[in-house]
């Protein structure tokens, strides 16, 4: 099954009006191309069922070749679209753009179809999502974390540095803060804050 220059071209295209940083061979591009019209030539056509699946099917291998090329943020109809064009591009002016009618030629049967291909466990959009979703939540997790460090650090900190200069002026706790500070022992402070004002009330070391 020959795959005519235009073909390329026209695949080529599409990667540039995506804006898809995509550099494939002519023979990876042929093959998928292949692949996509020999499974549509095969098609169980009458049933829209037998035929999403066909087209499902054939655009497979097209979700994954993608997949290190299109944005995680991509939605369904980002890649409805997509697959339209690389449809279209592969199919032009062969038979295989005549299969498949009830998918082809209706936009409910084509919304159906995606549904399908993007719910596929091998799919595309299975991968994509789990990684940006996790992703995001470790990126949620040690923004919180940061954000009260550098909340409540300097508030500690500026909580011992301000103690009163002259050791006559510590109470207990005071005096055993400035103990364990100047014998260099890590410590663990309990503060307290109220009406504004944070109160150490307990120092001990940190085992």
């Amino acid at each position: 099954m020959k795959v005519a220059a235009s073909c390329r071209q026209n695949l080529r295209k599409v990667f540039s009006d995506f804006e898809l940083a995509i550099d494939a061979s002519d023979s990876d591009l042929d093959q998928l191309v292949r692949h996509l019209r020999s499974t549509l030539s095969k098609a169980a056509e009458g049933d829209a069922s037998r035929e999403a699946e066909s087209m499902v099917s054939g655009l497979l291998p097209w979700t994954n070749f993608l997949l290190n090329h299109v944005s995680a943020d991509y939605d369904k109809e980002d890649w409805s679209r997509l697959m339209w064009d690389i449809y279209t591009a592969s199919t032009g002016g062969t038979q295989s753009v005549t299969k498949c009618e009830h998918i082809v030629g209706h936009p409910e049967g084509w919304g159906d179809m995606m549904f399908l291909l993007l719910s596929r466990p091998d799919s595309i959009t299975t991968e994509t999502i789990a990684v940006w979703y996790f992703a995001r939540r470790w990126v949620a997790l040690w923004t919180f974390l940061l954000g009260t460090f550098v909340l409540f650090v300097p508030k500690l900190l500026e909580t011992i540095v301000n103690l009163p200069a002259e050791a006559e002026d510590f109470d207990e706790v005071g005096m055993e803060v400035c103990k364990l500070f100047e014998a260099g022992e890590s410590i663990k402070v309990t503060v307290m804050t109220a009406m504004g004002k944070d109160v150490v009330t307990d120092v001990n070391k940190d085992e």
